[in-house]
């Protein structure tokens, strides 16, 4: 079962960032999680139009939601779209992803805590997608790249040992994914982690850990440490080689890792 979750994204990965470089990324990371459902439920996600008038099944909302942006982002170049509709697009596209996934538990809430569950799910993903985002731009080397992977592996934990197996397993089926495309780093020398890779990265990452607090038993101040946990990459600066370069990346690498392991602490201590 592990392999049927890890397998398709590494497949992925390898064939389209190793042929057509990293702005693929976010395609491997949507085929690979795809199939990973389909392969430890036994059975494809329905069509959106199926799923829509049938159970609104969160976990398959996701994983075609993670799809349509990682194609999405594959689609974008440099220059297009202009910033000015890329980040409220964006930002839109992820709000529709927190909308289709909680669409069943949407009957269980409240108005006020519909609003507040919505409004924080939402300014997580996009903070997060922002953040991310400009730390690719300043730097995308294989370091970035593999801090990425662990943010997901740790995901995977989290989810794991919050009594949500099917998320854990896809979350290491989105970390195999950014790992396998780091690996690629071992044969191109040129390697760089595409900006475009941060919004499929923002939409797996925060929406399993929002399945996991919704869904599962995932307890949100872990949840949220492990969501804003890539943040402070983006305080590392340009990636230039000047006086203090080195020391900033160490800094907010090690930032990084603490929340991850503050995150796991949690868990581990209420466990």
């Amino acid at each position: 079962m592990v392999l049927f979750g890890v397998l398709p994204s590494i497949a992925a990965a390898l064939l389209l960032v190793g042929a057509f470089g990293t702005r693929w990324l976010g395609v491997a990371l949507g085929v690979g999680t795809f199939a990973a459902l389909g392969l430890l439920r036994d059975e494809w996600p329905p069509w959106p139009q199926a799923l829509w008038a049938g159970n609104n099944d969160g976990l398959v909302w996701f994983a075609w939601c993670v799809l349509a942006v990682g194609a999405a982002s594959a689609a974008a170049g440099p220059r297009w779209p202009p910033r000015w509709v890329a980040v409220p697009g964006g930002i839109a596209v992820l709000a529709g992803q927190v909308w289709l996934e909680l669409t069943t538990r949407r009957a269980y809430m409240g108005t006020t805590e519909t609003a507040c569950v919505h409004a924080v799910a939402i300014g997580t993903m996009a903070f997060v997608w922002l953040g991310t985002r400009r730390a690719l731009a300043q730097r995308g080397a294989a370091l970035q790249a593999w801090l990425l992977t662990a943010c997901l592996c740790v995901d995977a934990y989290l989810l794991l040992a919050g009594g949500s197996a099917l998320q854990g397993q896809l979350a290491g089926a989105a970390a195999a994914a950014f790992g396998a495309a780091a690996g690629t780093a071992l044969w191109r020398r040129d390697f760089r982690l595409d900006v475009a890779a941060a919004w499929p990265f923002a939409a797996a990452h925060c929406g399993l850990l929002l399945a996991g607090v919704q869904i599962g038993e995932l307890r949100l101040l872990p949840a949220l440490l492990a969501a804003f946990a890539p943040v402070p990459l983006s305080f590392a600066g340009p990636g230039d080689e000047g006086i203090g370069a080195g020391s900033r990346v160490a800094a907010t690498a090690t930032m990084t890792g603490a929340m991850l392991a503050i995150a796991a602490g949690l868990v581990i201590a209420r466990s």
